[in-house]
């Protein structure tokens, strides 16, 4: 029965102690400090050990400025646990009551500490940080550094010079570090990064550049060029980056994996003169046929997005004279599936691009890349109305590349087959189930359809003009961007009566812009956003605003559609691009 009542008697007490503990945490979380002291002291009293209790009690004392309780508790705890990181709590508590002098001492005795263990200089400088005293940080391990030539502790110092302003020993510490940890130049890249965003006045920036200038000039290590490089893509000064890694390529001749992806940069932010004098360079000095292909394919990205229909003509016995070089083979898969996107969507001519596409499924190819054949069968199939057949081809990359993204992609199409077949109960259910992907453009796609059809299925006015809508969706698709226009034009006044105005205005946008019809489609974005306040697609209107303002320099108008969403939308998908963008027409240059 003792024993009964003595189980009884613990678990009442660990309860108890529990429930404190947290209501204690909620006190202080809310700044009711007398209250949190009074369960705070007994908790301590029951586990002096606790550095939670011990933490949270000294702050309310502080607090409270019953600093001489603060004072009885770190005296106490230091004799109790020989804690030398108390000697900062001890000296800071001092300095609330601006016993400057004894705050300085009680701050050395913790530094010189760390001459019994140099390595006890992470937890004191972390007490030194948490209290805002970044001098005696950086003292801390600049002590230490003195006593254990530890290059690990370059990371820490760094950060703390960097926070101090002093971006010079920054510099030197960071670089040291990175030269002694080549593996962790990611993160030495990050933190530079995260400097030279907000450096408008590019001081910092051009302080990276002139001691990496250095560096290289100093010894001319290869790990110093690749960063130099890094430093000139930061900037997007493409060409100087491709000196760099020229001059490193003509020197070891083996990494061309550097210089693709440096051309892969500059073709992605169109500075197409740079890419294809990259890609020019890899033509000439790499034979490989593997490497040649996948120069080809990027040259080739280039051309189209240059290209007119005035020109296709010229491109395509372009196209087949590659076709004829590298032949349609295991190692020319993206080169092929690329030129039969091209006879399919550009040139409509489905039969060509098909009888290229059974050449490659003829072929023992793995998996992934059948799949990503398969793919492109099915959606020339949806753009020539072959829809049964599309959906089987989809179905098919499913079940061959489960779980891949490929696969989500497939299935994303597959409802969108069904779509503009007016099946809309079976796409609506196939939506439903895709907003929850895990990948976050289907998701989001998936989300804008299934709102799309979930309102207008419900509203009898929206159903007639659902399926004329999708048809105009269909058009588009199929970059019969005229026909399309049209089709929106003539829905646009049932829309009006509908909830689908704001969509059929978006819609109407996208086509103009691919029509160069600009100042139209500024028109249709404008007024879907004076017009529908509610619009889901406001974060999409003022992205692309954004866009083409700044294509057009009025930088002020985009940066203010920019930041409308930087505002407004945070959860848009658009969100992390247009903070990036809008940096960059405010002058932040190096993001």
């Amino acid at each position: 029965m003792k024993k009964i009542i003595l189980i009884c008697l613990l678990i009442f007490t660990a309860v108890a102690s529990a429930q404190n503990t947290e209501l204690a945490a909620a006190y202080f979380a809310k700044g009711e400090y007398d209250k949190a002291v009074l369960l705070l002291e007994p908790l301590y009293k029951q586990q002096p050990y606790n550095q939670n209790y011990y933490n949270q009690l000294v702050t309310c004392y502080q607090q409270l400025q019953q600093f001489d309780k603060a004072e009885a508790l770190i005296l106490l705890h230091i004799a109790q646990f020989k804690l030398t990181t108390a000697y900062v709590t001890l000296g800071y508590n001092y300095a609330l009551q601006n016993k400057s002098e004894l705050a300085e001492e009680n701050y050395q005795k913790a530094i010189e500490s760390i001459a019994n263990n140099p390595n006890v200089v992470y937890s004191i400088a972390r007490e030194f940080e948490t209290k805002s005293l970044i001098p005696q940080a950086i003292q801390a391990y600049e002590y230490a550094f003195e006593l254990n030539q530890n290059p690990d502790f370059n990371y820490p110092l760094a950060l703390l010079y960097g926070q101090a302003g002093n971006y010079e020993k920054m510099l030197e510490s960071i670089f040291t570090y990175a030269e002694n940890n080549q593996n962790s130049i990611s993160s030495v890249q990050n933190m530079l990064s995260f400097y030279m965003t907000d450096d408008a006045e590019k001081n910092f920036s051009n302080q990276v550049r002139k001691s990496l200038l250095q560096r290289v000039q100093k010894n001319q290590d290869i790990f110093w060029v690749h960063f130099l490089s890094w430093y000139f893509v930061q900037q997007q000064d493409f060409a100087k980056a491709f000196i760099q890694e020229k001059a490193v390529f003509k020197r070891e001749g083996t990494n061309v994996y550097k210089l693709f992806s440096l051309a892969e940069a500059a073709q992605a932010e169109k500075d197409y003169e740079t890419a294809t004098e990259i890609l020019n360079f890899i033509e000439e000095s790499v034979l490989d046929q593997a490497v040649q292909i996948q120069t080809t394919v990027l040259k080739n990205k280039i051309l189209l997005a240059n290209s007119t229909p005035q020109n296709y003509k010229e491109m395509q016995k372009l196209f087949e004279q590659q076709i004829e070089k590298f032949e349609i083979s295991n190692n020319s898969v993206a080169l092929v599936l690329q030129i039969a996107r091209f006879y399919g969507f550009e040139l409509d001519n489905f039969n060509e691009a098909k009888h290229k596409i059974d050449k490659l499924l003829a072929l023992s190819l793995p998996t992934l890349q059948q799949a990503q054949v398969k793919e492109l069968l099915a959606d020339l199939y949806v753009a020539n109305k072959k829809f049964n057949q599309a959906i089987i081809y989809y179905g098919q990359v499913q079940d061959d590349v489960k779980n891949n993204e490929l696969a989500h992609n497939a299935q994303f199409k597959m409802a969108m087959a069904n779509y503009y077949k007016t099946d809309f109960d079976w796409a609506l259910k196939q939506f439903k189930v895709l907003k929850q992907s895990t990948s976050l453009l289907i998701a989001n796609d998936a989300l804008e359809m299934f709102l799309l059809l979930n309102d207008a299925t419900r509203q009898d006015s929206a159903k007639v003009v659902l399926t004329p809508f999708a048809e105009a969706d269909f058009l588009k698709f199929q970059k019969k961007n005229e026909q399309a226009k049209q089709a929106y034009l003539n829905l646009l006044p049932e829309a009006e009566l509908t909830e689908m105005a704001d969509v059929t205005l978006y819609r109407l946008a996208q086509v103009n812009f691919d029509l160069a019809n600009t100042a139209q489609a500024i028109a249709h974005l404008e007024q879907l956003l004076s017009q529908y306040q509610e619009s889901i697609y406001r974060d999409d209107a003022h992205f692309l605003l954004g866009i083409w303002y700044e294509k057009l320099g009025d930088t002020e108008k985009a940066q203010n559609n920019l930041e409308q969403i930087i505002v407004h939308h945070q959860d848009s998908i658009y969100f992390l691009e247009a903070q990036t963008k809008y940096r960059k027409l405010r002058g932040d240059k190096n993001v």
